[in-house]
This record gives C-alpha cells, sequence and structure tokens, in this order.
C-alpha cells in the first residue's frame, strides 16, 4: 500500500465509525439469540462450566474471551459490544488489505463498503452484538489466518504462516465452519505460497498445519477432560444426536428442502450480476467513443441508470432472490477460472504467478466460507458471516478482472470506475436497510448494566419486565426465562438457574428443567412471546415443552403481563410483543 491508499483508507474508517457509532445501541436483538451472548460469559465468571452447566453450541473460544473482556473492564453491554466492533474493524481492514494485493485501493475500498454495510452492520446480522460472537470472532480469525498466509508469499518467513496455522486453530476453537473455511484458505496460501517443490511444499505446509491442528486438539482436549466428551455431544458441538427440530431448522438454513427452486435462485441471482456486469462492459466508450461532449455525458448518465434499475430489480422486482445467493456460483466460477489460469502458468513457467495464485486462494476461501449454506445464501444472522470472502471476491471481478476484457486502457479505467460505482450502489442499500431497520428503534431500555434502544413494542415489555424483576427480586436471586430473552438476566443482574440458554423446539431438556427449577428455588418465571416456527412447532407450552408449561401451571400463577397489550390471557404470536410473569403460587 502507499500513500494513494490513504484518502480511501479515510473513507473506509469515517463509513465504519459513522455506521457503528450512530447505531451503537441500536443493533442487536434482545429476545432472539444476543441473550444467550450477554449472559454466557457472566456466568462463567460466576463459576459456572461451559457445556456442562451453561448451554452452548459452539466452541469456548469466544464465551471465554468475553468472560475475561468482563472481568477486566467490568460487567457492562457496552464491553461485549466493544468486542464485536473490534472484530469488525479487523474484518473491514483485513479485506481491504488483502483486496488491494489484488487490485487497486478503488477497488479495496469498494470491498470494504460493501463488507461494512452489507455485512457487518446488516440489521439482521450485525458484528457488534451478533447472534454468535463466535461467528464473528471465527471470521476474523479465518481473515488473519489468510492474510499471514498471503503476506508470507514468495518467502521463507516460517513465523508468518506459523501464525496462519495458530490462527486457524483459533478459528476451529471459535466456530467449526469459520474453523474449516480457514483451514482451507491458509492451507491454499500454503501450497501456493512458493515454488511446488517437494521439500519446500512440505515445509510450509508443514508450518502452517501443525499449529491448526494442535492448538484445537489442545482446546477441545482441555474441555473434554473437564465436562466429558458426553457434553460436547449434548451440546451438538460434536453432532451425533442432533434433535429433529434442529435437524429441520438446518435444512431450511442449507437449502436441502428445496434444493431445485434454490439453485434456481442462485442462477436468477447470477443472471442479474452478469447483467450488471454486463452493462459495465457494454457502456465503456470502447469500440466506437462519441465524438460530442454531450453525447459522451448522456452514454454515462445512461449506463449509471441501467445500472441502477438493474440493481432495483435485484433488491425489490425478486422479492425472494436475495442478490447474495449468486455468491456461491459466481465464487465457483472464480475458482475454476484461476485453476485453469494457474494450471497454464505451471506449464509454461513451473510455476503460478503471484496475482493469480493470490486469486485462486481468496476465492477458495469465500467458496469454502459459503459451505454452511452453499445452496441457499442470505442476508440474515447466518449468511453475513460468510459473505465478507465472496464481497471482496465480487469487487475484484467486477472492477478489475472483467475489464481487462475491454482492450483500450482508457475503456479499462472507465469500466473499472463505473465497475466501482455498481458494488457502492449496492452498498447504499445496505446503508438504506440499516438505518429503515433501526429508525423505530428510540425507546431505551436502560439500566446500570447497559442500554438498549428497541420498538416501542419490546421497549415496552423488557422495560416493564426489568422493573418487575428488580422489585420483585434481589441481585444474583435465580429467574428463568422461557424459551429465550436472557437479556433481562443480564441487565437485571440475576442468576439463570438453567443449563439451557435457549428453550427453543428440541433444546430443552424437561425433567431436568424442572429438577433444577425446584432445586434453586425459583420464585419467578418470564416467558417471552417468541414464535419458534422456523423449528416446526409455533408456542412454547402448546406445541412443545407442555410438561414443563403444565408443571409452571401447576406451581406458579400468572402475576404480570408487560407491553403494551399487557391482558393476562395473550398467547404467543397472538399479536403486540409481551412478556408474561409467572410468580410462585
Amino acid at each position: 500500500m502507499s500513500r494513494r491508499d490513504l484518502p480511501w483508507l479515510g473513507l473506509v474508517a469515517l463509513s465504519l465509525a459513522a455506521g457503528i457509532g450512530s447505531n451503537w445501541r441500536r443493533l442487536g436483538d434482545a429476545l432472539v439469540d444476543c441473550g444467550r451472548e450477554m449472559d454466557e460469559p457472566l456466568r462463567l465468571l460466576r463459576g459456572e462450566r461451559l457445556y456442562a452447566d451453561v448451554q452452548h453450541f459452539y466452541g469456548p473460544l469466544s464465551p471465554h474471551l468475553n468472560a475475561l473482556l468482563l472481568r477486566v473492564f467490568g460487567v457492562h453491554l457496552d464491553v461485549l459490544r466493544t468486542s464485536g466492533a473490534a472484530a469488525a474493524v479487523a474484518i473491514v481492514v483485513l479485506v481491504y488489505w488483502l483486496t488491494r494485493r489484488l487490485a487497486g485501493p478503488m477497488t479495496a475500498a469498494a470491498a470494504a463498503l460493501a463488507v461494512t454495510w452489507l455485512c457487518a452492520l446488516a440489521p439482521n446480522g450485525n458484528f457488534v452484538l451478533p447472534y454468535s460472537y463466535a461467528a464473528v470472532h471465527g471470521c476474523a480469525l479465518a481473515f488473519a489466518a489468510v492474510a499471514a498466509g498471503v503476506a508470507a508469499f514468495g518467502s521463507d518467513r516460517v513465523g508468518l504462516r506459523v501464525v496462519s496455522g495458530a490462527c486457524a486453530g483459533l478459528a476451529l476453537a471459535a466456530k467449526t465452519e469459520m474453523g474449516a473455511a480457514a483451514l482451507a484458505g491458509g492451507l491454499a496460501a500454503a501450497v501456493l505460497g512458493g515454488p511446488l517443490r517437494p521439500p519446500l511444499l512440505r515445509r510450509r505446509v508443514l508450518a502452517f498445519s501443525l499449529p491448526a491442528v494442535v492448538l484445537p486438539a489442545i482446546v477441545y482436549g482441555w474441555v473434554a477432560a473437564g465436562v466429558g466428551t458426553r457434553a460436547l455431544i449434548e451440546n451438538h458441538v460434536v453432532p451425533l444426536q442432533l434433535p429433529a427440530p434442529t435437524v429441520r431448522f438446518l435444512r431450511w438454513v442449507y437449502g436441502l428442502e428445496h434444493p431445485f427452486q434454490a439453485l434456481a435462485r442462485q442462477a436468477v441471482a447470477l443472471l442479474l450480476l452478469a447483467i450488471a456486469f454486463s452493462l459495465v462492459l457494454l457502456s465503456a466508450p470502447g469500440a466506437a467513443r462519441p465524438s460530442s461532449p454531450r453525447a459522451r455525458l448522456l452514454l454515462r448518465c445512461g449506463s449509471l441508470v441501467l445500472l441502477l434499475l438493474v440493481l432495483v430489480a435485484m433488491n425489490r422486482s425478486f422479492p425472494s432472490v436475495d442478490p447474495m445467493a449468486a455468491m456461491p456460483l459466481l465464487a465457483a466460477v472464480v475458482v475454476l477460472r484461476t485453476l485453469l489460469r494457474a494450471a497454464r502458468q505451471w506449464r509454461r513457467r513451473a510455476r503460478v504467478g503471484g496475482r493469480t495464485a493470490l486469486a485462486l486462494v481468496c476465492a477458495l476461501f469465500a467458496l469454502a466460507c459459503l459451505g454452511r449454506s452453499l445452496l441457499y445464501v442470505r442476508t440474515n444472522s447466518y449468511g453475513t458471516f460468510m459473505l465478507p470472502a465472496a464481497l471482496m471476491v465480487t469487487a475484484w471481478v467486477a472492477t478489475w478482472e472483467l475489464p481487462l476484457l475491454l482492450r483500450r486502457p482508457a475503456a479499462v479505467r472507465w469500466a473499472r470506475r463505473l465497475g466501482a460505482v455498481l458494488l457502492l450502489a449496492w452498498t447504499g442499500t445496505g446503508v438504506v436497510a440499516t438505518y429503515r431497520a433501526t429508525a423505530g428503534r428510540v425507546y431505551r431500555v436502560s439500566t446500570p448494566r447497559g442500554t438498549m434502544s428497541m420498538g416501542r413494542p419490546r421497549a415496552e415489555a423488557f422495560a416493564g419486565a426489568i422493573r418487575f424483576v428488580e422489585r420483585e427480586t434481589r441481585p444474583g436471586e435465580p429467574v428463568a426465562v422461557l424459551p429465550e430473552g436472557t437479556s433481562i438476566l443480564f441487565l437485571a443482574d440475576r442468576r439463570n438457574p438453567l443449563t439451557e440458554e435457549l428453550a427453543t423446539p428440541g433444546l430443552l431438556n424437561e425433567a431436568r428443567a424442572v429438577s433444577q427449577l425446584e432445586s434453586s428455588g425459583t420464585r419467578l418465571i418470564l416467558l417471552t412471546d417468541r414464535p419458534t416456527d422456523e423449528f416446526g412447532a409455533h408456542a412454547f407450552g402448546r406445541d412443545y415443552a407442555q410438561g414443563t408449561m403444565a408443571w409452571i401451571e401447576a406451581r406458579y400463577r400468572v402475576c404480570g403481563t408487560f407491553g403494551l397489550d399487557p391482558r393476562p390471557d395473550r398467547e404467543i404470536g397472538s399479536g403486540r410483543f409481551f412478556i408474561k410473569a409467572y410468580c410462585r403460587s
């Protein structure tokens, strides 16, 4: 990088700071998943053990890291937000750095801005207060693994490859699928980062592989020694006994329920991207350059209008087709094309060119990141963590590779600028989506442990429930929240008596839950309005966990309902959000 990068880096930094700062308290969902991310590290600080006493589905790295941060800086929601924001900054910086190795600063900035607004600050999958810190930390570590491997290209610096392997191993200790992507990208960087002669190749691969394998083996071995392998299986870290609702949910996430429809969505999304890219090339003044300035202006303005219309079509006219669905096919095409180019270079010169090797590493890494939901990639709470590498490759294709098909240098420059405009317009839709989603979150739920801004229905319910908990119970006293919403416990300084942080279908051990509620002397249980249709059952206590609900109703009475419609007879999913309190009779 050079001085030419400074204005672009400044633009990226300003955009990221403005986005995080203006949405600091508005990101995250107090009901779904975020409560787990807030409460788990706090429970570890109290001495509870992950997997044995605290339900956790991913690797042990993130909860222990966040627990350490809470111990050092104090128990406050802003500490957790800072953990996510730091990882988001690292991801955006590494996206810029890797893309810059492939192309110019404009392309790198376009990629970084796209990742900022289409991933890091996406309303349904932000990195600051996410559905899973394991996904955020795993994504950052995976990028670090690839970046360290790329930094060692063309040199004998074993230390960088060891760092690459260590980052891949830590990614495995955070989240398995991000660790697998880190292994794929880091191993590709080790193989392609130097001469392919066997002795040198073995040395590079060994320097990467040893820490990548040994480090997670030590981490998971230590965990298994403490809680037993059975606990890892019951928490689905080792996915041998997945409950039927979880299998149903995963089939939906992976696109396996309707694979041909998923492939059709991908084909349509790729076709729309191809049309947009073709407009970039066709609008360039390559073959026939208009002689008059007015004609040139009309040509360029017309091209921009057509590109924006295509972009609108991608985001509005096909509501069931997320343009992100094209990413797996696009990454696969880039892998195939760069692989063929690498093979030709190897036959001619007995080595692979540096840019080709780097492009192949990035494309393989992008494809590996998308492996978790290869058939059904979307901009949602799961997809945003898999998309940064694919957006990086897309930026390179749109603003660097495709324009090279034009012969005239002026045409290439024009096509690159227009490709960047296309990416920025797409990024603009992310900006609009973020601010539309957070515009109504102006009602604050404030506690000594942090503030969250929500829409009025949820804010009324959460604020009322927290005030009730603080009035009726003591700090540190056990309070159960079912099926989700343990953010209340973090904000109100109360303890979860259950092993489960999520009691959605298939995840609640009812016999153990009843025993824990009884033995802990839990006087207050909160039931949140959380429909769980994605798991195949709608309402807690009616469609699943009937035994637990019957036990609660036999021993507890309804003592409060919080929200804009506080009728005590409300059922889950019956209207405006509510939280119902059950007090021990």
